[in-house]
């Protein structure tokens, strides 16, 4: 017996386990992250100093199978916050920046289709919009007052606020595609002063500007008149950033969009009341009532029927071309409908959406 211990000999336990021991090897980090079922995915490069891998492995004496522990300690992984990009913005003349002062960074803008973008949309179709920063040239005085209006409102005096609005109106009314740079400089002042000098001043103005239109806007060029639908593009664009921003007097005189849209279907009337009504003003009445005709149903319905009736008779004039007459009763029907045209109707006027 002393004898037989003096070499050692293979366990017997050790031999029956020993096949058993190729199955708990631990595999290499890169086997265990890749596997059949996602050869399709891409995996990022592992690092050794990612993942920290930790094996014990215990053999037992006693006749207990290997027994393997694994502790896994992920690298998390940072995703990188997308940045805020920040407000459009007005600039001056001298290229500075002024941004309105009612920007919240908390707040983002929905990505619905609002009034005032459909409205500048529409007016690119007919060649009326420009962008917010392409008013032209001013000679230096003149730029120089409108960028203080911009600037500061309530640091300047009622003088300088009165002669801006003079300075943008008459801009505005050259042409069309000054409508929306014009409008939306207005705003960019109205949202910014407190005593509402310069918003009294733009609404005394307008008014002003249709009572002389005969004189400041009656000019006919081509059969038409665009420095009317320049001044309609114009009260038309202020009329629906009002309404979208909710902007309101305090005191006890008539609203701003309710001044707007009584000189809109003022400007809307005389543009069919004409003895020939041309083909551009027919078509820009058709689209100026696609955007207000519920708002002029909802608060001007007296105006607004007096204007139907003029879209009738200017339809029942055998000397309008066949284009205008077609547009007028797209008009009429459109109202008939409740200012949303039927399907059948659709394909009629534009065969090409079949």
């Amino acid at each position: 017996m002393g004898a037989g211990y003096g070499a050692l000999q293979h366990s017997r336990s050790a031999v029956l386990h020993a096949p058993a021991l190729a199955q708990f090897r631990p595999a290499p980090p890169h086997a265990l992250l890749v596997s059949a079922s996602s050869g399709s995915v891409p995996h990022a490069p592992v690092s050794s100093k990612a993942m920290l891998w930790s094996m014990e492995i215990w053999l037992s004496t006693t006749g207990g199978g290997p027994r393997v522990h694994f502790k896994l300690q992920p690298q998390q992984a940072v995703i990188p916050e997308k940045k805020r990009s920040p407000p459009a913005s007005l600039y001056n003349g001298s290229g500075k920046s002024i941004r309105p002062q009612s920007f919240t960074a908390g707040l983002k803008r929905s990505k619905s289709l609002t009034t005032a973008d459909a409205l500048a949309s529409g007016m690119a179709a007919l060649g009326l919009a420009a962008d917010a920063g392409d008013l032209g040239t001013f000679p230096p005085e003149i730029q120089e007052c409108i960028d203080k209006a911009l600037e500061d409102p309530n640091a300047v005096c009622a003088r300088t606020l009165m002669d801006a609005v003079g300075h943008l109106v008459g801009r505005a009314v050259e042409s069309p595609r000054y409508a929306l740079p014009a409008a939306r400089r207005c705003i960019a002042v109205v949202e910014r002063e407190q005593n509402e000098t310069f918003l009294e001043s733009l609404l005394n103005t307008c008014q002003q500007w249709y009572h002389d239109r005969d004189k400041l806007l009656g000019a006919v060029v081509g059969g038409g008149r665009p420095r009317l639908m320049a001044f309609l593009s114009f009260l038309l664009e202020m009329y629906c950033q009002l309404r979208r921003r909710a902007i309101q007097r305090r005191g006890a005189s008539a609203q701003p969009g309710h001044v707007l849209l009584t000189l809109i279907c003022k400007c809307c009337e005389d543009c069919v009341r004409q003895p020939s009504p041309s083909a551009s003003d027919t078509e820009n009445l058709f689209f100026v009532l696609t955007y207000i005709g519920r708002d002029l149903e909802a608060q001007l319905p007296a105006e607004l029927e007096r204007l139907l009736s003029a879209v009738r008779d200017a339809f029942l004039n055998t000397a309008a071309a066949p284009s205008i007459r077609r547009t007028l009763l797209q008009l009429i029907e459109l109202h008939a409908s409740r200012w949303q045209l039927p399907g059948c109707a659709v394909l009629y006027y534009y065969p090409s959406c079949k």
